[in-house]
């Protein structure tokens, strides 16, 4: 006999689903079909970078992205930002599923105490606190 853990779904599978079934994400997937909204990306500039590994040559055009806090970079990152908060401002309904999922997550948790060396830890989240 073998005994393990048995695979299956991931918590944000089971939140999504949870939310489905709740009706929420279905009314505001199937209103948001209904609006086309066209997006206009910003273009990344394209740089000569290649590399040369054992004798093959391999182009590398956005490693000036690499660098994440160049004057370049943020403001790429900014203006993508900028539009992915846009889009997601508008999805009708999203306000009611972020309060309904600060209800289900919002709960006090307290793990058991561990030992480590000499003392003794434990975890207590109040509710809505980061990991």
């Amino acid at each position: 006999m073998v005994i393990g853990r048995i695979p299956g779904p991931t918590p944000t599978v089971l939140l999504v689903l949870a939310a489905f079934h709740m009706g929420l994400l279905g009314n505001a997937f199937a209103e948001s079909r209904t609006a086309s909204v066209e997006l206009h990306y910003p273009s990344a500039a394209v740089g000569d970078q290649i590399d040369d590994y054992h004798g093959i040559k391999v182009a590398d055009p956005y490693r000036w992205m690499e660098d994440v806090d160049s004057p370049a970079t943020r403001a790429w990152v900014q203006t993508e930002a900028k539009l992915t908060s846009s889009y997601l401002a508008a999805i009708p309904g999203r306000d009611r599923i972020a309060q309904r999922l600060k209800e289900i997550w919002n709960f006090e948790r307290w793990n058991a105490p561990e030992k480590h060396g000499a003392a003794w830890f434990y975890t207590h989240n109040d509710g809505l606190q980061n990991q």
